[in-house]
Formats: C-alpha cells, structure tokens, sequence
C-alpha cells in the first residue's frame, strides 16, 4: 500500500512539475511574440538623453546625427533614408522643422546639404542635411524636434492633367489649373469642397505633386556641450 500511495504521489508530482513548466513555456512564448511585434511597430529610438536618436515610418529612417551651437543659431545635423533616386527634401516652409527648447518653439531659418551616401551600384541612399534655429541654446536643455514630411522637388512645368487624375482618383473634389505660358511653373486651385479652405487644398494637391510622406518624425533628447 505505501509503494502505490508512493508511486501516486510520485506521479502526481511530475504532473504538477510538467504543467508549471508548459505554462512557463507558453508565457515566454507569448511575452517575446508581443516584444517582437512591438519592436517591429516601425519606430525605433534610444533613450532620451541620448544625441543619437533614430524613426522609421513609412519606409523612410531619420537619425539625429549631432547638434551644437554655431555663433548666433543651433544646429542640428539630421541624416534621412531616401525611397528612390530622385531629389527628396526635408521641409518647404519655416514650419516643416520646428524645435521645442524647454517649452518654447522655433522654426527653421535655413538648411543645407552635409553629406550623401551612395550604395554599391553608385546611387544615393541617404542623405545628410544641417538644420538652422535662431537662438542660442543652453547646456542640459531638453529638446524636441518636429519634422513633418519628406517630399521630392517640385518639377519646373507641372503636369496638370496628371495631377488632376490623383485627385480625382481620392475624391478629393479640388480641380486645379496650371498656366499656359511655357516659362511659368506652378500651379492653382480653382474649385474644392466648402469645407476645406484653399492652402489647405493646395497643400493636398502639392503632396500628391511632390510624392511627400508625411509622419510625426519627433526626435527626443537633452543638448550636452561636447
């Protein structure tokens, strides 16, 4: 009788054992499968007092390569993946760059080329620019940097009915026009929906125009004299 309540208990034991270690099991599982779905969300940055932070949406990666003052103007040195071989740019009036110094916010007064990279087959893969904010920023300060697009340059003549065609393939209900004169660019919003006032619909329009992707690239880190 004592070898059988043994052997039971025995039993009983390595069921107990086997259960705890497949729950085990399947908790870890589950824990890495939803790490992993976080970690493959599309954005990827360091901590926020690091000088180095990197984003990813929309198939292009930003990387804030540097910051440091130069005479009257921050500077920051931003570092972008571009999606094809054409011109892709980074902002087209003041407040496609703006940064936030411990609360307060500036918009970009001037930018420019650092660097290009090119890929084994000679094109350019990433581009390097420097951006300009007027003031003088002071060490140990937190920073916040708002990019709002990547975008292509605008062509010289634009054509119209192309144009036209992405719109009316969204619905978008704006009908644009362009000039006739060989020599003039650009173009002009002539009709939209009531509600949307015209900036706006020329904005929709432009990025349709100059392929821009847009995405809330903010860049988090505290400014560190060298």
């Amino acid at each position: 009788m004592l070898k059988t309540n043994t052997s039971r208990l025995f039993g009983w034991t390595f069921f107990f054992l086997a259960l705890v270690a497949l729950f085990i099991f399947v908790i870890g599982n589950k824990f890495s499968a939803t790490a992993s779905n976080e970690e493959d969300g599309g954005q990827e940055q360091t901590n926020l007092d690091s000088t180095v932070t990197k984003l990813a949406f929309d198939g292009v990666t930003m990387s804030v390569a540097g910051a440091h003052q130069t005479g009257e103007y921050f500077q920051i040195d931003v570092c972008f993946s571009l999606p094809d071989d054409r011109d892709w740019l980074l902002t087209s009036r003041p407040d496609d760059a703006v940064l936030n110094v411990n609360g307060q916010t500036y918009t970009i007064t001037e930018e420019g080329v650092l660097d290009l990279k090119f890929g084994s087959n000679g094109v350019v893969t990433e581009k390097c620019q420097y951006l300009l904010f007027p003031l003088e920023v002071e060490n140990g300060s937190n920073l916040v940097l708002f990019l709002k697009k990547v975008y292509v340059s605008e062509p010289d003549k634009v054509d119209c009915p192309a144009l036209q065609k992405q719109l009316d393939e969204r619905k978008s209900e704006i009908k644009v026009s362009c000039p006739t004169e060989s020599n003039v660019g650009g173009f002009g919003v002539i009709q939209k929906p009531s509600l949307l006032d015209t900036e706006t619909a020329r904005e929709f329009a432009l990025d349709i125009l100059t392929a821009a992707r847009r995405a809330p690239w903010v860049f988090h880190f505290k400014f560190t004299q060298p």
